[in-house]
């Protein structure tokens, strides 16, 4: 599937500007942390379950998956090369168990029924086709599996950054 103009666009902002920025920004805002953690926690991935995260980015949820279920089997997906090299370094104790890749949501290289658990962390505002990629991550979801999504509402607009900051900046797990 060929690139968009848009996918385009928003590939090379997230490799230049957004990326490397994250996780000295936004990756530090205390709402972000807490809807990582309740999205792992929502995820439920029990010991050894297969896990794809789409839209991965710098690799966070992957931290935060780690920590509840370390021996956990996850494959991390993003469109930008910046992201993936980060989250590479935040796995590199868990090599053997980890999987990163350059991918497009809306045209997944796995096989039907490929993982017990799919997450999804603000991705699908970032995509031509959100349907399209709903149906990919659907198919790539085994039967009875969990798949949990989020993303931002119509309501998330300029006012978003100053109700980010208010809600506070965290430090090594402390409000700064």
């Amino acid at each position: 599937m060929a690139m968009s103009l848009r996918q385009r666009l928003a590939r090379a902002y997230f490799n230049a500007v957004y990326n490397p920025l994250y996780d000295a920004s936004t990756a530090r805002l205390a709402r972000y942390g807490e809807t990582q953690e309740r999205l792992a926690q929502r995820l439920a991935a029990g010991p050894g379950q297969r896990v794809l995260c789409a839209g991965l980015g710098t690799g966070n949820e992957l931290v935060q998956l780690r920590a509840r279920e370390p021996s956990l089997r996850i494959a991390g997906i993003d469109l930008s090369r910046a992201a993936l090299a980060r989250a590479r370094d935040k796995s590199s104790g868990n090599a053997s168990t980890t999987s990163l890749a350059l991918m497009d949501v809306q045209s997944l290289g796995f096989r039907n029924g490929s993982f017990e658990r799919v997450l999804c962390y603000h991705v699908l505002d970032f995509v031509d086709e959100p349907s399209r990629a709903l149906s990919e991550l659907l198919r790539v979801l085994a039967p009875g599996g969990r798949f949990v999504i989020s993303f931002p509402s119509g309501s998330e607009d300029a006012g978003l950054g100053t109700a980010l900051l208010s809600h506070g900046l965290k430090a090594r797990g402390q409000p700064l």
